[in-house]
């Protein structure tokens, strides 16, 4: 009986042991895991920065030198009189020498001066490099923007990711935040190292005891985890603080930019928006002040927490030292040495730890600024560069099928057509039928799905890109008239062939309103640079893109509804005198309304994503069943 329950507690006990051994096992199976996402967490925040002063020294690279010179040397000087001081006290203290004496003040001063002309030097250097470094940062994004594929461009989630990025940069984040705290932490670890080297002869000194020392290391240890909770919770509070401004920021600088654009000075004139914009202005000053508040009031705590611990520490420090003065392990004069450099080194080594807490922080806007910089074109370029088909359509659509990126309705379906050169072709149908898309395909700013897009016989993917686009010449209904002046307008270049110009201007209407201007072809348009610059009208804007066509002198020429915001007899007129000057070119007017049916050689009707007509005017209006019948008649009144 005994030996039976010594069996059973014999087998619970083992059972316990084999438990306990399997929860420790689990438990630093859990811990290693843990330990090693933490190690993976911070080798990754670590690869981030340094790509993050990669790209620093890339936007400006003499900048990023200066910056680490600067950041380097700015904390050092305190240190000259730290140890100069320490010198002159040990030399009263002990032999008094005059000539000493005034040898150490006189480095000490001289030093301070040297050190202080060569850093405001640098300085002065860095403040310039500064200016162009946020400038280079400006063209790079530009740069991006104007080399990333259109449907890259027109993709709501990148133009999304683009405007957090502007608005996290407008609050302090990004290349911003790592500039500053970049320069904070070396400025943290050359502080640190000097601390070190001035100390080193306290700690090593075999006469202090040791037991005293390592009191003074532990103290040291633990103010700075104090400093490190104090400042990562106010981190917590401030980055909390700062996600909820982001969306502020964005109505406090749009209503900043609309009382400053003089386009807006008619309509707060006229509507009597002054006062109405005034009082949201004042409300949103009111309510930053408040928030900013209320967060100063939630850190102050920590604040006082990290002074406490600090002043404490000073007391600690100031003891051991002095006790060692008074032992004689110590010179008088290295008191305030020693106890400003274990004093310095405690705030270096606390604000290391809060400045790559704060750029751990930055990384995930990092991560987003990268994402945009670096994201890959997904355009096809082949290496084509002329056209050696005469005997081919110019243009082949076959089969041709796609969806916007992101969707899955298709816009154009099977979509099959031959253009030959020297034809004039009217693309019609309501909105949204697949006109424009068809005609960014064509212009290669989106890739179909499915099908081929022909030019001379070969795919238009195979040419080099620059080659074929300068192909064709485009005219969008949301085309963009830049303030420059008229003649770099029409030629879309700084070189600007002045004859060229004026004979584009004449076919398009504007030689009359060109040589009524002061300047001719040099006179600005708009007040964006220039006081003195020129407000085209709707209808002069038109005339000007159109020149920009005819001067661009390429084979095909498309007119994508630049005349919608026209009545249909103005633009009528305009497509009849525009048919009248390109010759020699395939020509493709492109509308809801039928301005260039009359005098085209085929129309095509497009409907939900295909063409359900295809021929002349004369033929289509025979098919009185047809849609083509149908637009005509509704629109008959304005072309007859």
């Amino acid at each position: 009986m005994v030996n039976c329950q010594s069996l059973a507690l014999m087998r619970n006990y083992l059972n316990l042991m084999v438990n306990m051994r399997n929860y420790l096992i689990c438990k630093r199976s859990i811990m290693l895991k843990a330990g090693w996402s933490a190690m993976n967490k911070i080798v990754n925040n670590i690869h981030i920065l340094i790509r993050g002063l990669t790209y620093l020294c890339k936007i400006e690279k003499l900048y990023t030198i200066l910056h680490i010179v600067t950041s380097v040397m700015a904390p050092l000087q305190p240190y000259i009189n730290i140890f100069m001081m320490a010198k002159i006290l040990n030399e009263l203290a002990g032999k008094k020498d005059t000539f000493t004496l005034l040898l150490y003040v006189v480095i000490t001063i001289v030093g301070n001066l040297l050190f202080s002309i060569i850093l405001s030097a640098l300085n002065q250097f860095k403040s310039f490099h500064l200016n162009q470094f946020y400038k280079n940062e400006k063209m790079l994004f530009a740069e991006k923007s104007m080399l990333m594929d259109f449907e890259q461009i027109e993709d709501p989630s990148i133009h999304a990711l683009l405007e957090r990025i502007q608005n996290e940069s407008q609050n302090g984040y990004n290349m911003f935040f790592l500039n500053m705290f970049s320069g904070q932490l070396i400025g943290s670890i050359s502080s640190m190292l000097t601390s070190l080297i001035l100390c080193t002869n306290l700690f090593f000194d075999t006469s202090i005891n040791f037991f005293v020392k390592s009191i003074i290391l532990i103290a040291v240890a633990i103010v700075v985890a104090i400093n490190y909770y104090t400042t990562e919770k106010s981190n917590q509070v401030n980055l909390k603080m700062f996600e909820t401004l982001i969306p502020f920021n964005v109505q406090f600088n749009y209503y900043n930019d609309f009382h400053e654009d003089y386009n807006a000075g008619k309509d707060i004139r006229l509507f009597g928006l002054s006062e109405y914009v005034a009082k949201i202005q004042r409300e949103q000053n009111q309510y930053l002040t408040d928030t900013l508040w209320t967060n100063k009031k939630k850190t102050l705590k920590y604040v006082f927490l990290s002074s406490i611990s600090s002043g404490l520490l000073n007391i600690v420090i100031y003891a051991f030292v002095i006790n060692a003065c008074l032992a004689g392990s110590i010179a008088i004069g290295d008191i305030t040495k020693y106890v400003s450099c274990i004093a310095l080194f405690v705030g270096a080594m606390s604000g290391m730890i809060s400045q790559f807490q704060s750029l751990f922080n930055n990384n995930k806007y990092l991560v987003n600024y990268f994402k945009y910089l670096e994201m890959p074109s997904n355009r096809k370029n082949g290496n084509v560069d002329c056209v050696d088909d005469t005997e081919s359509p110019l243009i082949e659509f076959e089969n041709v099928s796609f969806c916007y990126p992101n969707t899955s309705s298709y816009v154009l379906k099977n979509l099959s057509f031959k253009i030959y050169p020297n034809e004039r072709i009217s693309i019609v149908g309501r909105n949204g039928s697949g006109k424009t898309t068809m005609i960014k395909l064509l212009c290669r700013l989106y890739t179909p799905n499915e099908g081929i897009i022909y030019f001379c016989g070969k795919n238009i993917n195979d040419y080099d890109y620059d080659f074929y686009i300068k192909q064709l010449s485009t005219v969008f209904q949301d085309f963009k008239i830049f303030s420059f002046p008229i003649g770099q307008n029409i030629a879309v270049s700084e070189i600007v062939d002045d004859d060229r110009v004026m004979d584009a201007a004449r076919k398009a209407g504007l030689e009359h309103l060109i040589n009524n201007m002061n300047d001719g072809l040099e006179t600005p348009l708009y007040k964006d640079f220039d006081e003195g610059g020129i407000e085209l009208s709707g209808g002069e804007a038109q005339k000007v893109a159109f020149a920009r066509a005819i001067y661009k002198d390429a084979p095909i020429v498309i007119l994508d509804e630049p005349t919608a915001a026209l009545d249909p007899v103005a633009e009528n007129d305009i497509y009849s005198k525009f048919n009248d000057v390109a010759t020699n070119k395939t020509v493709l007017f492109i509308s809801h309304r039928l301005a260039a049916c009359t005098f085209s050689d085929r129309i095509f009707v497009f409907d939900d994503g295909t063409i359900i007509q295809d021929g002349s005017h004369t033929e289509l209006l025979k098919n009185k069943t047809g849609k083509y019948y149908e637009l005509w008649n509704a629109q008959a009144q304005y072309y007859q």
